[in-house]
C-alpha cells in the first residue's frame, strides 16, 4: 500500500508491505520503508524480517497477482 506523506522538511510515499498471517486471514504488516522526494533516498523505517515478496516496481494494480503468491501484496507502483 502506498500512503502519500508530508512533514516539515520533506514528503513523499510510505509503502506499506505485508504478508497473510498464519491463519490466512489477516494481513501482518512486513515492512515499512519511506520514499523521501527531497531526499532521494528510500529509508526501510520498519521490517521483521517476514518479508517474502518482490521488490519490483509495478506499472499497476493487475501486475500484483502475476508475481507475489496469493498470500503476499505489494502495491509499490511507478509514479
Amino acid at each position: 500500500m502506498r500512503i502519500p506523506i508530508c512533514g516539515e522538511r520533506d514528503g513523499g510515499i510510505m509503502v506499506v508491505r505485508a504478508e497473510r498471517d498464519e491463519n490466512g486471514k489477516d494481513f501482518e504488516t512486513a515492512q515499512i520503508e519511506l520514499e523521501l522526494d527531497e531526499a532521494g533516498d528510500n529509508i526501510v523505517i520498519y521490517d521483521n524480517g517476514k518479508w517474502s515478496g518482490s521488490l519490483v516496481h509495478l506499472d499497476n494494480s493487475n501486475d500484483i497477482r502475476s508475481i507475489m503468491s496469493s498470500n503476499q501484496f505489494c502495491c509499490h507502483f511507478r509514479s
